[in-house]
């Protein structure tokens, strides 16, 4: 304080004012006018002494407050006194100093010696463009059109989405857009230009939600949350197995059993399907001791396929795990010379016979076609009359 008072006392003497630390000679030598420079001098102490006083204490944190002669020419003013809060949040009272060459202070703008610029008929100050952020009144440049500010200076695009806006080198106002991911792998996010802030909606369920790095599992989305759905599988070799496999369809001993190790081949659980004999019509079940017992004891057709098995080259039924005979026809075919035909074929030794059904349900065998009927014995056209060719 007593350095500032010093400095005081010496502008007085010297007919000097000091405005942001910077001695500006006086136009005005009296002792009138050396007395208020003296007075405005001591407020604009009082204010430096408080604010640094503010900015020091302010919440326990540090600050920087811009210099008056920054706050000046970020404002665009260069002269007189006016209020303004720094970037340390505190109201202060800054003084920008006086217009010389006989140009008033505040005749057009507030604070503004004369007009910097005139552009399309209107005074303007060292501010923005307000219609491009990064032009400016720059009247060391140009006083009647806007000047492109510094490429970098920071800028305001006018969405709220845009982050970090700068200048470019074409004096366009440019923002890089916000990222909103923070909603994790099951919502989309999106930054809304009003507000600024990120808003999320949940992804379609079941939508692939990445890999847990887990095999045989699925990561899906369910109702905005990233889930692994572990399928009854194994991991055996390398390779996912189903649930209830078998390594070989007629031994039980080695299987794909999670409930006892899902990556090794262990016991099949009991009522595991199996195959004593992919040969045969037989299919069976596994013990609890690891064997595999054929099941199907009733007679119809093959288990494996539903299809009538094949006994001497024509159908057959599965009885016990083997196809039984069912003499030489039954179901869907006729037998001639070791020879199976389908219901419907002309017998090959007798034009005036068919494969149809007979007088048993569900067989078929062959049978007269209607009298009557155009027939063809060898080289002899005829008719058919009691089944033969006549």
């Amino acid at each position: 304080m007593n350095r500032l008072l010093a400095l005081l006392g010496a502008s007085l003497l010297t007919g000097c004012v000091f405005v942001d630390s910077q001695e500006v000679p006086s136009t005005n030598g009296s002792s009138t006018t050396n007395t208020n420079n003296g007075t405005n001098l001591l407020n604009n102490l009082n204010n430096v002494l408080n604010n640094v006083t503010n900015n020091v204490t302010n919440n326990g944190t540090s600050c920087v407050p811009e210099t008056d002669q920054e706050l000046c020419e970020n404002d665009g003013k260069d002269c007189s006194a006016y209020t303004v809060t720094d970037r340390c949040g505190v109201e202060r009272t800054v003084e920008c100093g006086a217009c010389v060459q006989g140009v008033g202070c505040g005749e057009s703008i507030p604070n503004v010696c004369g007009c910097p610029c005139t552009i399309d008929g209107e005074c303007y100050a060292r501010v923005a463009n307000p219609n491009n952020p990064c032009e400016q009144c720059r009247p060391e440049q140009s006083t009647t059109s806007w000047s492109p500010r510094p490429m970098g200076s920071p800028c305001e695009t006018g969405n709220r989405c845009d982050e970090g806006a700068s200048c470019n080198a074409d004096g366009v106002c440019v923002g890089r857009p916000k990222v909103c991911n923070e909603g994790g792998a099951c919502k989309n996010g999106a930054c809304n230009p009003i507000t600024g802030e990120c808003d999320y909606v949940n992804k379609p369920e079941n939508a692939p939600c990445g890999d847990d790095g887990l095999p045989c599992t699925q990561d899906l989305c369910m109702g905005g949350v990233c889930h692994t759905l572990a399928s009854n599988t194994c991991v055996i070799d390398g390779m996912c197995v189903n649930g209830g496999t078998l390594k070989d369809p007629g031994n039980c001993s080695m299987a794909c059993n999670p409930t006892i190790d899902p990556y090794k081949w262990t016991m099949a659980a009991p009522n595991t399907q199996c195959d004593p004999d992919p040969e045969s019509c037989a299919i069976g079940a596994c013990t609890n001791t690891g064997q595999c017992l054929t099941t199907n004891n009733s007679l119809g057709f093959n288990p494996k396929d539903g299809r009538a098995c094949t006994q001497n080259n024509c159908n057959g039924m599965c009885y016990a795990g083997t196809c039984q005979s069912m003499g030489s026809s039954m179901y869907t075919q006729c037998i001639e010379a070791n020879t199976c035909y389908d219901a419907g074929d002309i017998r090959p030794t007798n034009p005036c016979q068919w494969c149809n059904t007979g007088s048993q349900v569900m067989y078929v065998t062959w049978i007269n076609v209607a009298d009557g009927t155009p027939c063809l014995d060898g080289i002899v056209q005829g008719t058919c009359q009691n089944g033969m060719c006549q």
